[in-house]
């Protein structure tokens, strides 16, 4: 949820975006002074890694390991 000054949005975040990125939601900013019309909101993404699932762990390693087999 992304907070805007008309209220919390939904918004997708591209595939492999990165600490850094500018996402614009468009017509979801600020007012221009005496107009109704709102502007762009831009979010700047700041990317945080959670603990990594030892499942998931295990999975990649093996994967890692049998593509490195077909090579």
């Amino acid at each position: 949820m992304v907070p805007t000054p008309k209220g919390q949005v939904t918004m997708t975040v591209p595939p492999h975006s990165d600490t850094g990125a500018v996402l614009r939601l468009t017509g979801r900013g600020v007012a221009e002074h005496g107009s109704h019309k709102a502007g762009n909101l831009y979010i700047t993404l700041q990317v945080k890694i959670g603990k990594v699932d030892p499942a998931l762990e295990n999975f990649l390693a093996k994967q890692r390991a049998h593509e490195g087999e077909k090579a």
